[in-house]
């Protein structure tokens, strides 16, 4: 589905189409101060149902890349992903309105 999306856009537009489909996630957040066995229990039980063959096969099918991280795995994705961003917020003088 990303190729379809890109194809026939300059490199520019191509690229910043792939920068920003890099950065969705789709997560299963609990309420904070969710005990750790319950975050756990609940991760394992979402990537195996991830790494099901026919949940695996449509999310790729969709454009997705299925991955199911640990809790502390995804946690570090998401602080690389906040400083990224918050840096190009800063540097282009985004300002919230």
């Amino acid at each position: 589905m990303a190729n379809e999306i890109v194809a026939g856009r300059g490199k520019l537009q191509a690229a910043a189409i792939v920068a920003i489909a890099a950065a969705a996630a789709w997560i299963s957040p609990a309420p904070a101060g969710t005990p750790p066995a319950i975050v756990n229990r609940l991760n394992l039980e979402i990537v195996k149902i991830i790494n099901a063959p026919e949940v695996r096969k449509r999310l790729i099918d969709l454009g997705f890349v299925p991955v199911g991280n640990t809790p502390a795995e995804f946690a570090k994705v998401v602080r690389l992903q906040v400083g990224k961003w918050r840096r190009i917020v800063k540097d282009a003088g985004i300002k919230a309105e």
